[in-house]
């Protein structure tokens, strides 16, 4: 709003075709009386200002990239913990399944082995009951 109305000014007195350089403003001739200004001198005042604000806008922009900037990197930071993380957890997952899978087939075997064993065992009873038997029946004869 103000650069207009800067803006504006400067267009009207322009176009009023003054010519003088300089301020010329008398306080003592009257209190009503309207300070002539050179339309250049306001073209530069006018410009100056809207530089300024433009500076100003541009510092504040690049301000707000740098944050949102920031703020992704952030967030990218904590993806790639996080991803990480899930990586180490599918490795501990998948090497715990492995391990699972090797005490299943340890149990297996143990299992098969002590199956062997119980269905040897009795063959050896009754075979080594039927040597006594034999053996304590030839001695009674």
């Amino acid at each position: 709003m103000k650069k207009a109305f800067l803006l504006i000014l400067a267009v009207v007195l322009i176009s009023c075709g003054s010519k003088k350089k300089h301020v010329e403003f008398d306080p003592k001739k009257s209190k009503n009386q309207v300070p002539q200004i050179d339309p250049n001198s306001l073209i530069q005042i006018v410009t100056r200002d809207s530089y300024k604000e433009s500076v100003a806008d541009l510092k504040h922009q690049a301000e707000k990239v740098k944050a949102y900037n920031d703020q992704k990197k952030a967030i990218r930071d904590e993806l790639n913990k996080i991803r990480k993380e899930t990586d180490q957890q599918i490795e501990l997952i998948s090497y715990l399944t492995e391990l699972e899978g090797f005490q299943n087939a340890l149990l297996l075997v143990l299992s098969e082995k002590t199956h062997a064993k119980h269905r040897a065992s009795p063959k050896k009873r009754s075979t080594s009951y039927m040597k006594r038997n034999i053996n304590n029946l030839t001695e009674n004869l």
